[in-house]
Protein backbone atom coordinates (compact mmCIF):
# COMPACT_ATOMS: atom_id res chain seq x y z
CA UNK A 1 0.00 0.00 0.00
CA UNK A 2 0.85 3.31 -1.28
CA UNK A 3 1.65 6.39 2.01
CA UNK A 4 0.69 10.05 0.10
CA UNK A 5 2.42 11.38 3.43
CA UNK A 6 4.26 10.71 6.42
CA UNK A 7 1.10 11.62 8.37
CA UNK A 8 -1.36 10.12 6.67
CA UNK A 9 -0.33 7.05 9.28
CA UNK A 10 -0.43 9.47 12.59
CA UNK A 11 -4.58 9.02 12.98
CA UNK A 12 -4.17 5.41 13.12
CA UNK A 13 -1.04 5.28 15.13
CA UNK A 14 -2.32 7.86 17.76
CA UNK A 15 -2.21 7.38 21.85
CA UNK A 16 -5.55 6.61 22.82
CA UNK A 17 -7.72 9.19 24.64
CA UNK A 18 -8.34 8.93 27.95
CA UNK A 19 -11.70 8.21 29.01
CA UNK A 20 -13.34 11.01 30.82
CA UNK A 21 -14.97 10.08 34.27
CA UNK A 22 -18.79 11.32 34.89
CA UNK A 23 -20.19 11.05 37.82
CA UNK A 24 -23.48 10.22 36.75
CA UNK A 25 -22.22 7.54 34.67
CA UNK A 26 -19.12 6.37 36.78
CA UNK A 27 -19.62 2.66 38.33
CA UNK A 28 -17.30 1.99 41.07
CA UNK A 29 -16.69 -1.78 42.66
CA UNK A 30 -18.49 -1.93 46.37
CA UNK A 31 -14.98 -2.27 47.61
CA UNK A 32 -14.23 1.11 46.28
CA UNK A 33 -17.09 2.85 48.06
CA UNK A 34 -16.84 0.95 51.43
CA UNK A 35 -12.99 2.54 51.13
CA UNK A 36 -14.50 5.97 49.99
CA UNK A 37 -16.83 5.94 53.12
CA UNK A 38 -13.98 5.24 55.81
CA UNK A 39 -12.16 8.38 54.27
CA UNK A 40 -15.53 10.56 54.27
CA UNK A 41 -16.35 8.78 57.79
CA UNK A 42 -12.77 10.38 59.09
CA UNK A 43 -13.51 13.82 57.88
CA UNK A 44 -16.98 13.34 59.91
CA UNK A 45 -15.72 12.05 62.89
CA UNK A 46 -12.46 14.07 63.37
CA UNK A 47 -12.76 17.08 61.86
CA UNK A 48 -11.29 18.98 64.45
CA UNK A 49 -8.03 17.56 63.85
CA UNK A 50 -5.17 18.56 61.28
CA UNK A 51 -6.43 16.26 57.90
CA UNK A 52 -4.33 16.40 55.13
CA UNK A 53 -5.66 14.69 51.69
CA UNK A 54 -2.35 12.18 51.91
CA UNK A 55 -3.77 10.11 55.14
CA UNK A 56 -7.40 10.29 53.61
CA UNK A 57 -5.71 8.50 50.60
CA UNK A 58 -4.10 5.98 53.18
CA UNK A 59 -6.88 5.56 54.67
CA UNK A 60 -8.56 4.36 51.07
CA UNK A 61 -5.61 3.03 50.51
CA UNK A 62 -5.21 4.95 47.04
CA UNK A 63 -2.77 7.32 45.45
CA UNK A 64 -3.26 10.81 46.32
CA UNK A 65 -4.61 12.11 42.77
CA UNK A 66 -7.06 8.92 42.40
CA UNK A 67 -8.69 9.10 45.59
CA UNK A 68 -9.35 12.89 44.88
CA UNK A 69 -10.88 12.36 41.51
CA UNK A 70 -12.87 9.36 42.27
CA UNK A 71 -14.09 10.90 45.88
CA UNK A 72 -15.35 13.71 44.42
CA UNK A 73 -16.97 11.26 41.54
CA UNK A 74 -18.64 9.40 44.33
CA UNK A 75 -19.28 11.78 46.98
CA UNK A 76 -19.94 15.14 44.55
CA UNK A 77 -17.52 17.03 46.07
CA UNK A 78 -13.63 17.09 46.68
CA UNK A 79 -12.61 16.35 50.53
CA UNK A 80 -11.10 19.35 50.86
CA UNK A 81 -14.56 20.70 50.26
CA UNK A 82 -16.38 18.11 52.41
CA UNK A 83 -13.74 19.24 55.03
CA UNK A 84 -14.38 22.91 55.11
CA UNK A 85 -18.35 22.29 55.18
CA UNK A 86 -18.43 19.92 57.90
CA UNK A 87 -16.33 22.22 60.27
CA UNK A 88 -18.75 24.99 59.03
CA UNK A 89 -21.61 23.36 60.24
CA UNK A 90 -20.03 21.84 63.50
CA UNK A 91 -19.26 26.12 64.19
CA UNK A 92 -22.78 26.76 63.16
CA UNK A 93 -24.05 24.73 65.64
CA UNK A 94 -21.48 26.01 68.56
CA UNK A 95 -22.44 29.40 68.01
CA UNK A 96 -26.35 28.35 68.32
CA UNK A 97 -25.61 26.92 72.29
CA UNK A 98 -22.43 28.35 73.64
CA UNK A 99 -21.31 31.80 74.32
CA UNK A 100 -17.56 31.38 73.58
CA UNK A 101 -15.66 33.60 71.68
CA UNK A 102 -15.66 33.37 67.81
CA UNK A 103 -11.80 32.32 68.20
CA UNK A 104 -12.57 29.96 70.38
CA UNK A 105 -14.83 27.86 68.17
CA UNK A 106 -12.78 28.68 65.17
CA UNK A 107 -10.11 26.95 66.72
CA UNK A 108 -12.28 24.12 68.35
CA UNK A 109 -13.55 23.13 64.58
CA UNK A 110 -10.09 23.08 63.52
CA UNK A 111 -10.16 26.44 61.79
CA UNK A 112 -6.79 28.52 62.17
CA UNK A 113 -8.08 32.04 62.46
CA UNK A 114 -12.39 33.70 62.24
CA UNK A 115 -11.03 34.88 59.09
CA UNK A 116 -11.45 31.64 57.71
CA UNK A 117 -14.04 30.42 59.80
CA UNK A 118 -15.85 33.53 58.40
CA UNK A 119 -14.92 32.91 54.62
CA UNK A 120 -16.43 28.90 54.87
CA UNK A 121 -19.35 30.46 56.06
CA UNK A 122 -19.87 32.29 53.46
CA UNK A 123 -19.42 30.12 51.19
CA UNK A 124 -21.04 26.86 52.45
CA UNK A 125 -23.29 27.87 54.81
CA UNK A 126 -27.11 28.72 53.20
CA UNK A 127 -27.75 30.66 56.58
CA UNK A 128 -24.68 32.53 55.73
CA UNK A 129 -22.29 34.82 58.74
CA UNK A 130 -24.77 34.77 61.90
CA UNK A 131 -24.53 38.35 63.58
CA UNK A 132 -22.52 36.51 66.79
CA UNK A 133 -19.25 36.63 65.13
CA UNK A 134 -17.03 39.51 66.20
Amino acid sequence: RKVDSPHALAGSLEKPRYYRFDRRVARHSRQVLERLMLASDFIEHRYFERVDCHALASIAGMSKCHFVRVYKQAIGQSPYQHLIRRRASAALNLMGVTLQPTLAIACAVGFESTSSLSKALKKFSAKGIPKLIY
